[in-house]
Protein backbone atom coordinates (compact mmCIF):
# COMPACT_ATOMS: atom_id res chain seq x y z
CA UNK A 1 0.00 0.00 0.00
CA UNK A 2 0.92 3.27 -0.84
CA UNK A 3 1.79 6.30 1.89
CA UNK A 4 -0.73 6.92 4.44
CA UNK A 5 -0.16 10.53 4.73
CA UNK A 6 -0.88 10.80 8.67
CA UNK A 7 1.61 11.32 11.14
CA UNK A 8 4.52 9.04 11.20
CA UNK A 9 4.45 7.82 14.94
CA UNK A 10 0.75 6.55 14.03
CA UNK A 11 1.37 5.23 11.23
CA UNK A 12 4.25 3.32 12.64
CA UNK A 13 2.28 2.20 15.50
CA UNK A 14 -0.71 0.74 13.37
CA UNK A 15 2.30 -0.44 11.25
CA UNK A 16 3.73 -2.77 14.00
CA UNK A 17 0.67 -4.33 14.88
CA UNK A 18 0.34 -5.65 11.70
CA UNK A 19 3.59 -6.74 11.75
CA UNK A 20 3.84 -8.86 14.37
CA UNK A 21 1.44 -10.94 13.21
CA UNK A 22 3.60 -11.77 9.68
CA UNK A 23 4.79 -15.26 9.40
CA UNK A 24 8.84 -15.46 10.13
CA UNK A 25 8.56 -18.47 12.29
CA UNK A 26 7.15 -21.05 9.45
CA UNK A 27 9.58 -24.11 8.40
CA UNK A 28 9.97 -22.70 5.14
CA UNK A 29 8.77 -18.64 5.09
CA UNK A 30 7.84 -16.97 2.48
CA UNK A 31 10.31 -14.27 0.91
CA UNK A 32 9.74 -10.78 0.92
CA UNK A 33 7.80 -10.35 -1.51
CA UNK A 34 5.70 -13.10 -0.59
CA UNK A 35 4.13 -11.12 1.84
CA UNK A 36 1.39 -9.28 0.06
CA UNK A 37 0.27 -5.15 -0.13
CA UNK A 38 0.62 -4.76 3.81
CA UNK A 39 4.08 -5.10 4.25
CA UNK A 40 5.74 -5.98 0.73
CA UNK A 41 7.69 -2.61 1.40
CA UNK A 42 8.33 -3.03 4.94
CA UNK A 43 11.04 -3.88 6.88
CA UNK A 44 10.71 -6.98 8.77
CA UNK A 45 11.92 -7.40 12.66
CA UNK A 46 14.67 -9.40 12.83
CA UNK A 47 14.14 -10.78 16.54
CA UNK A 48 11.21 -13.76 15.30
CA UNK A 49 11.32 -15.69 18.58
CA UNK A 50 7.26 -16.62 19.35
CA UNK A 51 7.81 -15.38 23.16
CA UNK A 52 8.43 -11.78 21.85
CA UNK A 53 6.51 -11.83 19.11
CA UNK A 54 3.13 -12.41 21.67
CA UNK A 55 4.72 -9.97 23.98
CA UNK A 56 4.85 -7.47 21.25
CA UNK A 57 1.07 -7.91 20.19
CA UNK A 58 -0.08 -8.13 23.86
CA UNK A 59 1.82 -4.71 24.91
CA UNK A 60 0.94 -2.80 21.77
CA UNK A 61 -3.09 -4.54 21.76
CA UNK A 62 -2.84 -3.33 25.15
CA UNK A 63 -1.26 0.12 24.33
CA UNK A 64 -4.18 0.43 21.72
CA UNK A 65 -7.00 -0.24 24.57
CA UNK A 66 -7.73 -3.55 22.45
CA UNK A 67 -7.61 -6.65 24.87
CA UNK A 68 -10.11 -8.22 26.49
CA UNK A 69 -12.51 -5.58 26.62
CA UNK A 70 -16.68 -5.80 27.20
CA UNK A 71 -17.81 -6.61 23.63
CA UNK A 72 -19.95 -3.12 23.24
CA UNK A 73 -16.21 -1.64 24.31
CA UNK A 74 -14.23 -3.29 22.17
CA UNK A 75 -12.17 -1.10 19.06
CA UNK A 76 -14.86 -0.03 16.63
CA UNK A 77 -17.60 -1.95 17.61
CA UNK A 78 -19.84 0.42 18.92
CA UNK A 79 -23.36 1.89 18.90
CA UNK A 80 -22.89 4.06 16.04
CA UNK A 81 -23.21 3.43 12.21
CA UNK A 82 -20.54 4.99 11.18
CA UNK A 83 -18.37 3.18 13.43
CA UNK A 84 -20.10 0.01 11.88
CA UNK A 85 -19.20 1.13 8.76
CA UNK A 86 -15.36 0.66 9.02
CA UNK A 87 -15.15 -2.94 8.98
CA UNK A 88 -15.15 -4.79 5.41
CA UNK A 89 -17.88 -6.38 3.99
CA UNK A 90 -15.97 -9.28 3.41
CA UNK A 91 -12.89 -11.12 5.32
CA UNK A 92 -11.78 -13.50 3.26
CA UNK A 93 -9.21 -16.67 5.08
CA UNK A 94 -7.58 -18.76 3.01
CA UNK A 95 -5.01 -21.94 4.22
CA UNK A 96 -4.26 -24.89 4.54
CA UNK A 97 -6.45 -27.81 6.63
CA UNK A 98 -5.57 -27.35 10.49
CA UNK A 99 -4.47 -23.94 9.62
CA UNK A 100 -7.01 -22.26 12.29
CA UNK A 101 -9.32 -21.01 9.85
CA UNK A 102 -12.50 -22.27 11.42
CA UNK A 103 -11.29 -21.01 15.19
CA UNK A 104 -10.19 -17.33 13.97
CA UNK A 105 -13.32 -17.32 11.68
CA UNK A 106 -15.36 -18.19 14.41
CA UNK A 107 -13.60 -16.00 17.16
CA UNK A 108 -14.01 -13.09 14.96
CA UNK A 109 -17.96 -13.50 14.74
CA UNK A 110 -18.19 -13.35 18.43
CA UNK A 111 -15.89 -10.78 18.89
CA UNK A 112 -17.06 -8.12 16.59
CA UNK A 113 -20.95 -9.17 17.32
CA UNK A 114 -24.03 -8.33 17.93
CA UNK A 115 -22.93 -4.84 16.60
CA UNK A 116 -20.98 -6.16 13.57
CA UNK A 117 -22.76 -9.56 11.95
CA UNK A 118 -21.01 -11.62 10.15
CA UNK A 119 -22.00 -14.51 7.94
CA UNK A 120 -19.99 -17.52 7.02
CA UNK A 121 -19.17 -19.98 4.39
CA UNK A 122 -16.83 -21.62 2.77
CA UNK A 123 -15.06 -24.98 1.34
CA UNK A 124 -16.33 -27.20 4.04
CA UNK A 125 -20.04 -25.65 4.08
CA UNK A 126 -19.93 -26.74 0.02
CA UNK A 127 -17.91 -30.50 0.63
CA UNK A 128 -19.86 -31.27 3.90
CA UNK A 129 -23.36 -29.44 3.93
CA UNK A 130 -24.49 -28.47 0.48
CA UNK A 131 -23.02 -31.45 -1.60
CA UNK A 132 -24.81 -34.87 -1.70
CA UNK A 133 -22.46 -37.88 -0.56
CA UNK A 134 -21.25 -38.82 -4.08
CA UNK A 135 -19.98 -35.70 -4.67
CA UNK A 136 -17.06 -35.74 -1.71
CA UNK A 137 -17.61 -37.77 1.31
CA UNK A 138 -17.95 -41.20 -0.28
CA UNK A 139 -14.50 -40.18 -2.26
CA UNK A 140 -13.06 -38.64 1.34
CA UNK A 141 -14.06 -42.65 3.06
CA UNK A 142 -12.26 -44.24 0.29
CA UNK A 143 -8.89 -43.12 2.27
CA UNK A 144 -6.90 -46.87 1.32
CA UNK A 145 -8.45 -47.30 -2.30
CA UNK A 146 -8.00 -43.98 -4.02
CA UNK A 147 -8.27 -45.38 -6.98
CA UNK A 148 -11.83 -46.59 -6.71
CA UNK A 149 -13.14 -42.57 -6.29
CA UNK A 150 -15.57 -41.00 -8.58
CA UNK A 151 -13.10 -38.67 -10.83
CA UNK A 152 -15.41 -36.04 -11.97
CA UNK A 153 -16.32 -34.61 -8.61
CA UNK A 154 -14.08 -33.62 -5.74
CA UNK A 155 -11.36 -36.58 -4.63
CA UNK A 156 -7.77 -37.16 -3.59
CA UNK A 157 -4.57 -37.32 -5.74
CA UNK A 158 -1.63 -39.25 -3.89
CA UNK A 159 1.58 -36.66 -3.91
CA UNK A 160 5.13 -38.35 -3.25
CA UNK A 161 6.13 -39.02 -0.88
CA UNK A 162 3.64 -39.34 1.06
CA UNK A 163 0.86 -36.82 0.75
CA UNK A 164 -2.42 -36.43 -0.70
CA UNK A 165 -4.26 -33.28 -2.22
CA UNK A 166 -7.73 -32.12 -3.67
CA UNK A 167 -8.69 -32.21 -6.69
CA UNK A 168 -11.63 -30.47 -9.12
CA UNK A 169 -13.18 -32.75 -11.18
CA UNK A 170 -15.77 -31.45 -14.04
CA UNK A 171 -18.40 -31.99 -12.40
CA UNK A 172 -17.10 -30.53 -9.41
CA UNK A 173 -16.06 -26.96 -11.19
CA UNK A 174 -19.53 -25.90 -11.40
CA UNK A 175 -20.48 -26.74 -8.01
CA UNK A 176 -17.09 -24.68 -6.75
CA UNK A 177 -17.89 -22.14 -9.39
CA UNK A 178 -21.19 -22.01 -7.32
CA UNK A 179 -20.14 -21.32 -3.64
CA UNK A 180 -18.21 -18.24 -5.22
CA UNK A 181 -21.36 -16.87 -7.06
CA UNK A 182 -23.55 -17.63 -4.12
CA UNK A 183 -20.93 -15.83 -1.56
CA UNK A 184 -21.32 -12.66 -4.17
CA UNK A 185 -25.21 -13.34 -3.67
CA UNK A 186 -25.27 -13.18 0.26
CA UNK A 187 -23.01 -9.37 -0.45
CA UNK A 188 -25.75 -8.49 -2.87
CA UNK A 189 -28.17 -8.53 -0.29
CA UNK A 190 -27.03 -6.33 2.16
CA UNK A 191 -24.40 -9.04 4.63
CA UNK A 192 -21.35 -9.01 5.42
CA UNK A 193 -19.07 -12.42 5.28
CA UNK A 194 -16.37 -14.24 6.56
CA UNK A 195 -15.21 -16.79 3.75
CA UNK A 196 -13.14 -19.84 5.49
CA UNK A 197 -11.36 -21.22 2.50
CA UNK A 198 -8.78 -24.21 1.48
CA UNK A 199 -7.87 -22.88 -2.20
CA UNK A 200 -6.84 -26.76 -3.06
CA UNK A 201 -5.98 -25.97 -6.11
CA UNK A 202 -3.73 -22.90 -5.89
CA UNK A 203 -3.73 -19.78 -7.90
CA UNK A 204 -6.81 -20.00 -9.95
CA UNK A 205 -9.31 -20.43 -6.91
CA UNK A 206 -7.62 -17.17 -5.47
CA UNK A 207 -8.02 -15.43 -8.88
CA UNK A 208 -11.79 -16.88 -8.97
CA UNK A 209 -11.72 -14.64 -5.83
CA UNK A 210 -10.33 -11.80 -6.03
CA UNK A 211 -12.79 -11.35 -9.17
CA UNK A 212 -15.40 -11.90 -7.55
CA UNK A 213 -15.13 -9.78 -4.32
CA UNK A 214 -13.34 -7.07 -6.18
CA UNK A 215 -16.56 -4.83 -5.97
CA UNK A 216 -16.78 -4.92 -2.14
CA UNK A 217 -14.62 -4.04 0.30
CA UNK A 218 -12.80 -7.23 1.51
CA UNK A 219 -10.28 -8.02 4.21
CA UNK A 220 -7.74 -10.87 2.24
CA UNK A 221 -6.16 -12.82 5.31
CA UNK A 222 -3.57 -15.85 4.54
CA UNK A 223 -3.10 -18.67 7.12
CA UNK A 224 0.08 -20.24 7.08
CA UNK A 225 1.38 -23.34 9.70
CA UNK A 226 4.89 -25.46 9.94
CA UNK A 227 4.28 -28.64 8.15
CA UNK A 228 5.14 -30.56 11.68
CA UNK A 229 2.04 -28.71 13.65
CA UNK A 230 0.32 -29.26 10.70
CA UNK A 231 0.59 -32.82 10.89
CA UNK A 232 0.02 -32.91 14.58
CA UNK A 233 -2.94 -30.98 14.13
CA UNK A 234 -3.99 -33.23 11.39
CA UNK A 235 -4.00 -36.52 13.55
CA UNK A 236 -5.30 -35.07 16.82
CA UNK A 237 -8.89 -33.97 14.61
CA UNK A 238 -9.58 -37.51 13.57
CA UNK A 239 -11.89 -36.89 10.51
CA UNK A 240 -8.70 -35.21 7.57
CA UNK A 241 -7.24 -37.18 5.17
CA UNK A 242 -4.24 -37.59 6.65
CA UNK A 243 -0.92 -35.81 4.86
CA UNK A 244 -3.29 -33.72 3.40
CA UNK A 245 -2.25 -30.44 5.12
CA UNK A 246 1.06 -30.56 4.69
CA UNK A 247 1.10 -30.66 0.98
CA UNK A 248 -1.97 -27.66 1.11
CA UNK A 249 0.70 -25.51 3.02
CA UNK A 250 2.59 -25.48 -0.25
CA UNK A 251 -0.24 -25.06 -2.76
CA UNK A 252 -2.86 -22.74 -1.12
CA UNK A 253 -1.53 -19.50 -1.06
CA UNK A 254 -0.69 -19.89 -5.47
CA UNK A 255 3.01 -19.42 -4.41
CA UNK A 256 4.18 -22.42 -6.89
CA UNK A 257 2.55 -21.35 -9.55
CA UNK A 258 4.92 -19.59 -12.30
CA UNK A 259 2.33 -16.87 -12.33
CA UNK A 260 2.30 -16.15 -8.76
CA UNK A 261 5.37 -13.87 -8.81
CA UNK A 262 4.30 -11.38 -11.70
CA UNK A 263 0.51 -11.57 -10.28
CA UNK A 264 1.99 -10.77 -6.70
CA UNK A 265 3.97 -8.08 -7.91
CA UNK A 266 1.22 -6.21 -10.02
CA UNK A 267 -1.42 -6.53 -7.12
CA UNK A 268 -0.43 -8.29 -3.95
CA UNK A 269 -2.76 -11.30 -2.89
CA UNK A 270 -2.96 -10.87 0.57
CA UNK A 271 -3.71 -7.53 3.51
CA UNK A 272 -1.95 -9.76 5.90
CA UNK A 273 -0.25 -13.28 6.41
CA UNK A 274 -0.60 -15.15 10.05
CA UNK A 275 1.64 -18.04 11.45
CA UNK A 276 -1.25 -19.66 13.78
CA UNK A 277 1.48 -21.37 15.56
CA UNK A 278 3.18 -18.34 16.42
CA UNK A 279 0.27 -16.50 17.85
CA UNK A 280 -2.42 -17.35 20.19
CA UNK A 281 -6.10 -17.39 18.89
CA UNK A 282 -7.12 -13.88 20.77
CA UNK A 283 -3.40 -12.56 19.33
CA UNK A 284 -4.82 -13.74 15.64
CA UNK A 285 -8.34 -11.96 16.15
CA UNK A 286 -6.27 -8.95 17.10
CA UNK A 287 -4.10 -8.89 14.24
CA UNK A 288 -7.22 -9.13 11.62
CA UNK A 289 -8.91 -6.45 13.68
CA UNK A 290 -5.90 -4.32 13.40
CA UNK A 291 -5.61 -5.22 9.83
CA UNK A 292 -8.70 -4.18 9.14
CA UNK A 293 -8.73 -0.49 10.84
CA UNK A 294 -4.85 -0.12 9.15
CA UNK A 295 -6.65 -0.66 5.89
CA UNK A 296 -9.52 1.61 6.57
CA UNK A 297 -7.59 4.41 7.60
CA UNK A 298 -5.45 3.78 4.35
CA UNK A 299 -8.05 3.78 2.17
CA UNK A 300 -9.75 7.23 3.54
CA UNK A 301 -6.61 8.71 3.74
CA UNK A 302 -6.07 8.22 0.09
CA UNK A 303 -9.58 9.02 -0.86
CA UNK A 304 -9.66 12.24 1.12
Amino acid sequence: SGSMGMGDGHQSRLLTLALVAVLPLAEHPPKRHELGKLVQRSVLPRRNSPELRRNSMRRLAKQRSLSRRPRAERVGVERSGDMVEIWPRVIYINGPSSSGKTTLRKNLQERLGPDVTYLSTGIDVLLREMLPDHCFLQNDAKKDSLDTQDRDWFYWQEVSPSGRTLKVGPKARATWMGLVRSTVGLLEAGNRVIVDDVCFEGLWQLQEWKNALSPYPTLFVGLTCPPSILDTRESERGDRMVGSARVQAGIVHGMEDEDYRALEKEDGFYDLMIDSAALDPDECVEAVINAALFKHMNESTQQS
